[in-house]
Parts: structure tokens; sequence; C-alpha cells
């Protein structure tokens, strides 16, 4: 019982149930709220609440306690795919533990090093685990994080007298757009900050999109990338051999395969321009297209500029010296024959 008075909309702190004694053979399991109105009648809602939990006090309320028959023993299961993909395999099952005693989660990315999706050009990295209906995400426990939590939480099975929880692998999928900037040619000026036009397309909600520019030099360049009807459409700056990468990351790996996608240089108009793709042909043009992204790409852009290097000497007096040469190389064989002859 909870003897305190609540304003309309405030929360009260869910107790634990460690003052009751469940029937025998029998273990708590969760609250189910009732609200109850001014005549004392209480009807039960499809909410339930742990220890621990918020309760919004919009009217008069009961918490009633729920309980599951005592099983003999509690088993962990590991599968290697996301809840909602077929063929899953298990890869882990622990031996048996105490019911609602905190666990340790498996470190994902040791157990299933050997089992992580291959997706030509996207990069995979395990990233938790869910319940069986994706309901609940858990990060898992790694060499520097130790990951807690109540096993009856997890969202329980009973399996040959026994409760089985089951979690499932999630992964983050990343697809890289990595632009790189070369400047050449005896006039290509390599201090110059080159601006390119970004815009990609078709940007699905559950995407994050973020910009590493780490290896670029020029101050210019957005901090984020702000996503609006699904779509970015950034300005970046490249001096030479500066580079920038646009990463596109989602729990569901087709949420990233389809987007659109140009890259245009738009200052580069005294200095011939191409670029390649993934180390590709080279193509003259200053803009890169993409109907729909597949897999991660480097785009290499460079730009040349050669012109003659100016001597100080007029072109008049190049084409004259020849002849002031041999003038003086006549006058030489005459005085030498003057002397011969004298």
């Amino acid at each position: 019982t909870d003897d305190k008075s609540y304003t309309y909309n405030s929360y009260s702190d869910v107790k634990s149930a460690e003052n009751i004694t469940p029937p025998e053979g029998y273990m708590f399991l969760n609250w189910r709220v009732h609200t109850v109105d001014n005549l004392g009648n209480d009807t039960a809602t499809n909410t339930y609440l742990y220890p621990g939990d918020k309760l919004k006090m919009i009217s008069n309320m009961k918490l009633v306690a729920r309980y599951v028959p005592t099983p003999k023993k509690v088993k962990l299961v590991y599968y290697s795919k996301p809840y909602d993909e077929e063929n899953n395999e298990e890869v882990m099952k622990t031996d048996a533990v105490v019911n609602n005693d905190q666990i340790t989660l498996a470190n994902g990315s040791e157990i299933l090093k050997d089992k992580l999706p291959v997706i030509h050009g996207i990069n995979v990295e395990f990233d938790g685990w869910t319940t069986a209906d994706g309901s609940q995400t858990f990060e898992a426990s790694s060499d520097t994080k130790t990951t807690k939590v109540n096993i009856n939480r997890l969202g329980c099975e009973i399996e040959d007298d026994c409760y089985v929880n089951k979690l499932y692998a999630k992964y983050k999928y990343t697809l890289s757009l990595t632009i790189t900037k070369h400047v050449t040619g005896n006039q290509g000026d390599r201090t110059k900050a080159f601006e390119f036009a970004v815009d990609v397309e078709n940007i699905q909600p559950n995407t994050t999109v973020t910009l590493d520019k780490s290896y670029a030099e020029s101050n210019n360049n957005p901090e984020s990338l702000a996503v609006e009807n699904e779509k970015i459409n950034p300005t970046i700056t490249l001096k030479n051999d500066d580079s920038i990468t646009l990463k596109f990351e989602s729990n569901k790996c087709q949420d990233i395969q389809n987007l659109s996608c140009s890259v245009e240089e738009t200052n580069s108009s005294t200095y011939d321009a191409s670029y390649t793709v993934d180390g590709g042909p080279s193509t003259t043009r200053n803009k890169v297209e993409f109907s729909s992204l597949k897999m991660s790409h480097v785009i290499v852009f460079t730009n040349v500029k050669n012109g003659s290097i100016p001597t100080g000497i007029e072109k008049n007096v190049v084409i004259t010296l020849p002849l002031i040469i041999a003038g003086i190389g006549f006058v030489l064989k005459m005085l030498k024959k003057r002397n011969e002859v004298e």
C-alpha cells in the first residue's frame, strides 16, 4: 500500500514485491495496473510494470501482483540473426540460472565473430541483443563494459517445465561515401578550397547520417547533417589531398541500399576535371551520379591545370638571338682571315 497522495499527471515509483509472499509453487512476475473509479470499482488495464518503473497518476490506481509457476531452472539462448529473420541459428545456451537474478549478457562481438552477415560493400557490426518480439533492446557486454539485466524482463517462454529466455542479435549496417580531392599540374593551386554540392535522397527514417571530416583541412564543412524530407544537400569543401566521408547507418540493411546520390564540383571551371570511382577508369567530368547506391564507394576528383612558365624573355628577342650569334661568328671568322693575311 502506498499512503502518499499524488497530483494529477504526476508519477509514482513502483515498489518491489520483496514483502509479498507468493502462493506456494509460484513466484512474482510483475504488477498489473488497475484503474479505480470514485465508487471503488477497479478495472484491469493492459499495462504491466516492474519494480522501479514509473506509474503516471491519472486516477486512483491499484497494482495487482502477477505470479507464474516457479520453474525448475532458467536458461538463456542466444541467436545469430535478428528476431524477425528466418532460419535463425542458436549460437550459445547458458546453464541454469536463478530466475529474477541479474545476468551478464554475452559479448556478441566475440561469440558472433564467425556469424556476422557478409554483404559486399557494407560494413556490418554487432549492435546488441533484442527480445523475441523486438520490444526490448540490450547493449551487450564487451571488454570494457558489463551489461546486467533482470532475467524476468527478457520475455520468457516455458519449454519442458523450464523458462527459456531467447535473445536475438541486432546488427548495425553502414554504407560509406568517401570523397577525395587531388590537384595536379604546374599551375594547379594546392591551397585552393574546392566546393562540392552533395545531394542524397531516399534516406529512410531509421537511418543515421554522420560526417567524418577528420582528413579535411577546411573549417567550412558542416558539423552535422540534418535530414529533411528524406534528403540532405550539404556543401563540402576540400583542398588538395583532403578527404571526407558520409556514413549512412541503420539496423536494416535495405534502408541504406536504395539511396540516390550525386556529387558535383562547383568551382573548378579553370581546371581540367575528372573523377574515378573505387579506383576504376577515369571519367572526364566534374559530376558523378548514382541512381541507387548498393555499396560503399570512394570517389576521387582530380583537377589538372598546366601552362607555360614565364621566362622574362620577349618572344622577338628569342628569335633574334640566333642572328646575333651568327653575326658574331662571321665577325670572328673575318678577323681570323685578316690576321692570316698579315
